[in-house]
């Protein structure tokens, strides 16, 4: 049967298996012309071509799917640079408002405790003390000095030939890390 369907032994391990250049559906296989030997002729081509063609094939799927995670993450450069050209104007926005912001907060903070001290004597210098603390725990400099940095270093991966999905995902974390961390001073 082997001879007349035109099948070769394969062995995977310890296992045996069959490897059939079949013309057709199994009735096919074993119809009079294909029983009575030499009665039946089919034109293959040789399992050296074929071979080739399969690796082509193969060769060319890979080059298409190369090619084509070559233009998505060109795409996706794209995208994260231009979204992060947007973070980064929206940092330096911060950034000069921070001064006008703590002021705002110095201000209230001095309504509020004129208001719940109408009828007690505070010493100015005290209440100055408290209101430098204060602006010493709103002081998001270093986190913005962090963002800056980090927005510099995506921009640096981004330009790596090499693969740098995990960094960048680290250093969104980072990013919102510093984020939290301003939202919650300036709060």
């Amino acid at each position: 049967i082997l001879q007349v369907c035109r099948a070769q032994p394969l062995r995977r391990g310890t296992k045996y298996g069959v490897f059939a250049d079949m013309p057709g559906t199994a009735s096919q296989m074993f119809t009079m012309g294909n029983i009575v030997q030499g009665s039946y002729k089919l034109t293959y081509l040789p399992f050296e071509d074929r071979a080739n063609a399969v690796e082509l094939t193969f060769q060319n799927a890979l080059r298409d799917c190369l090619t084509m995670r070559q233009d998505e993450g060109q795409a996706l450069k794209k995208d994260l640079l231009s979204r992060l050209a947007e973070f980064d104007s929206i940092v330096a926005e911060i950034e000069n408002n921070t001064p006008a912001l703590l002021e705002q907060k110095e201000i209230a903070l001095n309504k509020r405790l004129a208001k719940l001290l109408e009828r007690v004597e505070l010493d100015p210098a005290r209440l100055a003390q408290e209101v430098a603390i204060l602006a010493d725990k709103s002081d998001i400099t270093e986190e913005v000095v962090r963002l800056k940095s980090h927005i510099q270093q995506f921009r640096n991966f981004m330009e790596e030939p090499k693969p740098v999905g995990r960094r960048l995902d680290f250093l969104l974390q980072e990013f919102l890390r510093e984020i939290n961390t301003m939202a919650s001073k300036i709060n």
